[in-house]
Protein backbone atom coordinates (compact mmCIF):
# COMPACT_ATOMS: atom_id res chain seq x y z
CA UNK A 1 0.00 0.00 0.00
CA UNK A 2 2.31 2.32 0.90
CA UNK A 3 4.76 1.87 -2.42
CA UNK A 4 1.74 2.20 -4.68
CA UNK A 5 0.82 5.66 -2.92
CA UNK A 6 4.81 6.57 -3.27
CA UNK A 7 4.60 5.32 -7.26
CA UNK A 8 1.12 7.78 -7.29
CA UNK A 9 2.85 10.11 -5.54
CA UNK A 10 5.81 10.16 -7.83
CA UNK A 11 3.39 10.31 -10.91
CA UNK A 12 1.48 13.46 -9.92
CA UNK A 13 4.57 15.39 -9.14
CA UNK A 14 5.67 14.11 -12.58
CA UNK A 15 2.33 14.99 -14.22
CA UNK A 16 2.73 18.31 -12.52
CA UNK A 17 6.55 18.76 -13.33
CA UNK A 18 5.09 18.29 -17.37
CA UNK A 19 2.43 20.62 -16.68
CA UNK A 20 4.53 23.44 -15.59
CA UNK A 21 7.25 22.85 -18.67
CA UNK A 22 3.89 23.11 -20.69
CA UNK A 23 3.24 26.25 -19.67
CA UNK A 24 6.34 28.15 -19.33
CA UNK A 25 7.17 26.40 -23.52
CA UNK A 26 3.44 27.83 -24.55
CA UNK A 27 4.40 31.49 -22.40
CA UNK A 28 7.67 31.68 -24.19
CA UNK A 29 6.32 30.58 -27.58
CA UNK A 30 3.06 33.57 -26.72
CA UNK A 31 6.03 36.13 -25.80
CA UNK A 32 7.93 35.25 -29.03
CA UNK A 33 4.96 35.61 -30.93
CA UNK A 34 3.89 38.92 -29.36
CA UNK A 35 7.50 40.10 -30.70
CA UNK A 36 7.06 39.33 -33.75
CA UNK A 37 3.66 40.61 -34.22
CA UNK A 38 4.84 43.70 -32.85
CA UNK A 39 7.93 43.98 -35.62
CA UNK A 40 5.52 42.90 -38.34
CA UNK A 41 2.74 45.92 -36.93
CA UNK A 42 6.30 48.09 -37.31
CA UNK A 43 6.53 47.59 -40.90
CA UNK A 44 2.88 48.31 -41.20
CA UNK A 45 3.02 51.57 -39.80
CA UNK A 46 6.09 52.65 -41.14
CA UNK A 47 4.51 52.04 -44.64
CA UNK A 48 1.53 54.38 -43.54
CA UNK A 49 3.72 56.96 -42.21
CA UNK A 50 5.54 57.25 -45.69
CA UNK A 51 1.93 57.19 -47.31
CA UNK A 52 1.30 60.37 -44.90
CA UNK A 53 4.16 62.14 -45.87
CA UNK A 54 4.03 61.21 -49.84
CA UNK A 55 0.03 62.53 -49.72
CA UNK A 56 1.43 66.12 -47.71
CA UNK A 57 3.86 66.82 -50.50
CA UNK A 58 1.48 65.64 -53.52
CA UNK A 59 -0.74 68.20 -51.71
CA UNK A 60 1.93 71.07 -51.57
CA UNK A 61 2.77 70.36 -55.63
CA UNK A 62 -0.92 70.28 -56.36
CA UNK A 63 -1.35 73.68 -55.20
CA UNK A 64 2.20 74.92 -56.63
CA UNK A 65 2.17 73.29 -59.56
CA UNK A 66 0.80 75.39 -63.01
CA UNK A 67 -0.80 74.22 -66.21
CA UNK A 68 1.61 72.09 -66.99
CA UNK A 69 5.02 72.22 -69.64
CA UNK A 70 2.84 72.43 -73.52
CA UNK A 71 5.81 70.30 -74.71
CA UNK A 72 4.38 67.69 -72.30
CA UNK A 73 0.49 67.77 -73.26
CA UNK A 74 1.67 67.19 -77.05
CA UNK A 75 3.47 64.21 -76.41
CA UNK A 76 0.85 62.92 -74.22
CA UNK A 77 -1.30 63.27 -76.51
CA UNK A 78 0.43 62.24 -79.85
CA UNK A 79 1.75 58.95 -77.50
CA UNK A 80 -2.31 58.10 -77.12
CA UNK A 81 -3.02 59.36 -73.71
CA UNK A 82 0.77 58.03 -72.31
CA UNK A 83 4.38 60.11 -71.33
CA UNK A 84 7.28 58.80 -69.44
CA UNK A 85 9.18 61.46 -67.16
CA UNK A 86 12.82 59.95 -66.83
CA UNK A 87 14.72 58.86 -63.92
CA UNK A 88 17.77 60.55 -63.74
CA UNK A 89 20.62 61.92 -60.36
CA UNK A 90 17.63 62.51 -57.16
CA UNK A 91 14.60 61.68 -59.55
CA UNK A 92 12.96 58.14 -59.87
CA UNK A 93 10.48 59.17 -62.92
CA UNK A 94 7.59 58.59 -63.42
CA UNK A 95 4.69 56.71 -66.18
CA UNK A 96 1.55 58.96 -66.80
CA UNK A 97 -1.48 56.91 -68.37
CA UNK A 98 -4.96 57.73 -69.83
CA UNK A 99 -6.94 55.03 -68.40
CA UNK A 100 -10.43 56.89 -69.70
CA UNK A 101 -11.06 59.68 -71.55
CA UNK A 102 -14.96 59.27 -70.70
CA UNK A 103 -15.43 59.00 -66.65
CA UNK A 104 -13.09 62.54 -66.28
CA UNK A 105 -14.81 64.71 -63.52
CA UNK A 106 -15.51 67.97 -62.93
CA UNK A 107 -12.19 69.89 -62.22
CA UNK A 108 -9.67 67.40 -63.39
CA UNK A 109 -7.41 68.96 -65.95
CA UNK A 110 -4.61 66.51 -67.34
CA UNK A 111 -2.64 69.45 -68.19
CA UNK A 112 -2.30 70.00 -64.16
CA UNK A 113 -2.18 66.43 -63.70
CA UNK A 114 0.82 66.31 -65.93
CA UNK A 115 2.65 68.91 -64.01
CA UNK A 116 2.02 67.38 -59.80
CA UNK A 117 3.26 64.16 -61.85
CA UNK A 118 6.11 65.51 -63.53
CA UNK A 119 7.38 67.78 -60.08
CA UNK A 120 7.02 65.11 -57.68
CA UNK A 121 9.20 62.34 -60.24
CA UNK A 122 11.80 65.24 -60.42
CA UNK A 123 12.02 65.09 -56.21
CA UNK A 124 10.68 61.85 -55.33
CA UNK A 125 14.57 60.48 -54.81
CA UNK A 126 15.53 62.97 -52.13
CA UNK A 127 11.84 62.37 -50.66
CA UNK A 128 12.41 58.65 -50.58
CA UNK A 129 15.54 58.51 -48.74
CA UNK A 130 14.36 61.13 -46.46
CA UNK A 131 11.00 58.84 -45.71
CA UNK A 132 13.49 55.76 -45.43
CA UNK A 133 15.90 57.62 -42.90
CA UNK A 134 12.75 58.63 -40.83
CA UNK A 135 10.82 54.95 -39.89
CA UNK A 136 14.17 52.90 -40.67
CA UNK A 137 13.00 50.72 -43.54
CA UNK A 138 16.09 50.49 -46.31
CA UNK A 139 13.52 49.37 -49.21
CA UNK A 140 11.88 52.46 -51.21
CA UNK A 141 7.94 52.50 -51.76
CA UNK A 142 7.08 52.93 -54.78
CA UNK A 143 3.17 53.52 -55.97
CA UNK A 144 1.31 55.68 -57.99
CA UNK A 145 -1.61 59.28 -58.12
CA UNK A 146 -4.84 58.32 -59.42
CA UNK A 147 -7.57 60.81 -59.90
CA UNK A 148 -10.44 60.59 -58.42
CA UNK A 149 -12.47 59.61 -61.21
CA UNK A 150 -9.71 57.11 -62.42
CA UNK A 151 -9.18 58.88 -65.73
CA UNK A 152 -5.38 59.23 -65.12
CA UNK A 153 -2.75 57.43 -63.06
CA UNK A 154 1.13 58.85 -62.36
CA UNK A 155 3.21 55.54 -61.63
CA UNK A 156 6.43 56.30 -59.71
CA UNK A 157 9.06 55.29 -60.13
CA UNK A 158 9.16 54.73 -63.23
CA UNK A 159 8.49 51.07 -63.81
CA UNK A 160 10.17 49.18 -66.45
CA UNK A 161 7.86 49.92 -69.84
CA UNK A 162 10.16 47.52 -71.57
CA UNK A 163 9.10 44.81 -70.56
CA UNK A 164 7.00 42.52 -72.25
CA UNK A 165 4.60 42.20 -69.27
CA UNK A 166 4.26 46.28 -69.56
CA UNK A 167 4.36 45.55 -73.35
CA UNK A 168 0.95 43.95 -72.81
CA UNK A 169 -0.62 45.51 -70.30
CA UNK A 170 -0.19 49.15 -71.28
CA UNK A 171 -2.21 48.14 -74.44
CA UNK A 172 -4.89 46.97 -72.09
CA UNK A 173 -7.02 49.89 -70.74
CA UNK A 174 -9.33 47.68 -68.79
CA UNK A 175 -7.13 45.80 -66.68
CA UNK A 176 -5.05 48.86 -65.66
CA UNK A 177 -8.36 50.39 -65.06
CA UNK A 178 -9.26 47.45 -62.84
CA UNK A 179 -6.40 48.03 -61.08
CA UNK A 180 -5.75 51.24 -60.37
CA UNK A 181 -9.82 52.17 -60.27
CA UNK A 182 -10.15 50.40 -57.01
CA UNK A 183 -10.68 51.55 -53.74
CA UNK A 184 -11.93 55.19 -55.64
CA UNK A 185 -15.27 54.78 -54.09
CA UNK A 186 -16.76 57.24 -51.41
CA UNK A 187 -14.23 59.81 -51.70
CA UNK A 188 -16.54 62.69 -50.32
CA UNK A 189 -17.41 61.23 -47.11
CA UNK A 190 -13.97 59.99 -47.24
CA UNK A 191 -12.84 63.65 -47.08
CA UNK A 192 -15.24 64.86 -44.86
CA UNK A 193 -14.86 61.77 -42.08
CA UNK A 194 -10.60 63.24 -42.07
CA UNK A 195 -11.48 66.79 -42.01
CA UNK A 196 -9.46 68.20 -38.80
CA UNK A 197 -8.23 65.04 -37.64
CA UNK A 198 -5.21 62.28 -38.75
CA UNK A 199 -5.09 61.65 -42.14
CA UNK A 200 -7.09 58.34 -42.56
CA UNK A 201 -6.19 55.52 -44.93
CA UNK A 202 -7.23 52.66 -46.68
CA UNK A 203 -5.59 49.14 -46.83
CA UNK A 204 -6.23 47.01 -49.94
CA UNK A 205 -5.46 43.07 -50.40
CA UNK A 206 -2.97 42.44 -51.75
CA UNK A 207 -3.74 42.19 -55.90
CA UNK A 208 -1.03 41.13 -58.85
CA UNK A 209 0.27 44.83 -59.96
CA UNK A 210 -0.47 44.59 -63.61
CA UNK A 211 2.82 46.19 -65.15
CA UNK A 212 5.63 43.95 -62.77
CA UNK A 213 3.08 40.95 -62.44
CA UNK A 214 3.69 40.51 -58.52
CA UNK A 215 1.77 41.03 -55.81
CA UNK A 216 1.51 44.20 -53.83
CA UNK A 217 -0.21 45.34 -50.78
CA UNK A 218 -1.75 49.33 -51.26
CA UNK A 219 -2.43 51.67 -48.77
CA UNK A 220 -4.77 55.00 -50.52
CA UNK A 221 -4.57 58.20 -48.85
CA UNK A 222 -6.62 60.94 -50.04
CA UNK A 223 -4.93 64.46 -51.45
CA UNK A 224 -7.60 67.22 -50.92
CA UNK A 225 -7.53 70.93 -52.12
CA UNK A 226 -10.31 73.31 -50.58
CA UNK A 227 -11.48 70.15 -48.85
CA UNK A 228 -12.67 68.48 -51.71
CA UNK A 229 -10.46 65.06 -53.28
CA UNK A 230 -8.35 66.02 -55.70
CA UNK A 231 -6.31 62.59 -56.29
CA UNK A 232 -5.66 59.53 -53.91
CA UNK A 233 -2.19 58.30 -53.46
CA UNK A 234 -1.10 54.86 -53.17
CA UNK A 235 1.84 53.37 -51.59
CA UNK A 236 2.60 50.03 -52.48
CA UNK A 237 4.92 47.16 -51.36
CA UNK A 238 5.21 43.62 -51.70
CA UNK A 239 3.83 41.34 -48.99
CA UNK A 240 6.54 39.76 -48.21
CA UNK A 241 8.03 43.10 -46.32
CA UNK A 242 6.00 42.62 -44.02
CA UNK A 243 8.63 39.87 -42.42
CA UNK A 244 11.48 42.27 -42.99
CA UNK A 245 11.58 42.14 -39.32
CA UNK A 246 11.13 38.86 -38.20
CA UNK A 247 14.27 37.66 -35.98
CA UNK A 248 15.41 33.77 -37.49
CA UNK A 249 15.12 31.07 -35.28
CA UNK A 250 12.34 33.05 -32.20
CA UNK A 251 9.81 30.54 -33.06
CA UNK A 252 10.19 27.12 -33.92
CA UNK A 253 7.04 26.60 -36.37
CA UNK A 254 6.10 29.06 -39.03
CA UNK A 255 4.67 32.64 -39.41
CA UNK A 256 2.21 33.45 -41.65
CA UNK A 257 0.36 36.64 -42.71
CA UNK A 258 -3.71 36.34 -43.99
CA UNK A 259 -5.73 38.77 -45.60
CA UNK A 260 -9.37 39.36 -44.39
CA UNK A 261 -10.93 36.94 -46.51
CA UNK A 262 -8.44 34.09 -44.07
CA UNK A 263 -6.27 33.72 -48.00
CA UNK A 264 -2.63 33.26 -47.05
CA UNK A 265 -0.71 36.56 -47.74
CA UNK A 266 3.11 35.64 -47.22
CA UNK A 267 5.20 33.16 -44.77
CA UNK A 268 7.95 32.25 -43.22
CA UNK A 269 7.57 28.90 -45.57
CA UNK A 270 9.05 29.05 -49.08
CA UNK A 271 7.21 29.12 -51.97
CA UNK A 272 3.84 30.79 -52.68
CA UNK A 273 0.40 30.35 -51.43
CA UNK A 274 -2.34 30.12 -53.89
CA UNK A 275 -6.34 30.87 -52.79
CA UNK A 276 -7.05 27.13 -53.22
CA UNK A 277 -4.77 26.28 -50.01
CA UNK A 278 -5.78 28.39 -47.54
CA UNK A 279 -8.52 25.17 -46.49
CA UNK A 280 -5.06 23.14 -46.05
CA UNK A 281 -3.25 25.94 -43.91
CA UNK A 282 -5.99 26.31 -41.81
CA UNK A 283 -6.09 22.85 -41.18
CA UNK A 284 -2.57 22.25 -40.46
CA UNK A 285 -2.99 25.86 -38.48
CA UNK A 286 -5.80 24.07 -36.37
CA UNK A 287 -3.74 20.63 -35.37
CA UNK A 288 -0.93 22.58 -33.82
CA UNK A 289 -0.71 25.47 -31.43
CA UNK A 290 -2.13 29.05 -32.92
CA UNK A 291 -1.62 32.42 -32.10
CA UNK A 292 -3.53 35.36 -34.15
CA UNK A 293 -3.77 39.28 -34.30
CA UNK A 294 -5.30 40.80 -36.00
CA UNK A 295 -3.42 43.37 -38.46
CA UNK A 296 -4.71 46.26 -40.65
CA UNK A 297 -7.41 44.69 -43.22
CA UNK A 298 -5.02 41.39 -42.52
CA UNK A 299 -4.05 38.55 -39.24
CA UNK A 300 -0.69 37.47 -38.59
CA UNK A 301 -0.78 33.79 -37.57
CA UNK A 302 2.13 31.71 -35.88
CA UNK A 303 2.14 27.88 -35.79
CA UNK A 304 4.18 25.72 -33.63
Amino acid sequence: MGAAALTLFILFAFVLALIGFAREELNDERKAFQRNLGRVMDIARASETRVRIVATGIEAAWESAGSGDENDVRTFEAQGGRIVFPAGPGARGALVLRLSSIQRADGESEEHFLAVTKNTAGSSGNLVKTMNDAVDLRWGLGGYIVTPSASMVGINPLPDVLSPQAQRTIRDPLRLLSYYGTGLSNLAPWAIAQQGGARSLRWLPPAIDPLSGRSKFRVLALVKVNRRPSAVVAGEFSPERLLDRLVPGSFPGAYWVFDERTEPVTSTVSGRFGGGRSGTLWAVAGNRLRRRATLPRHTATATY
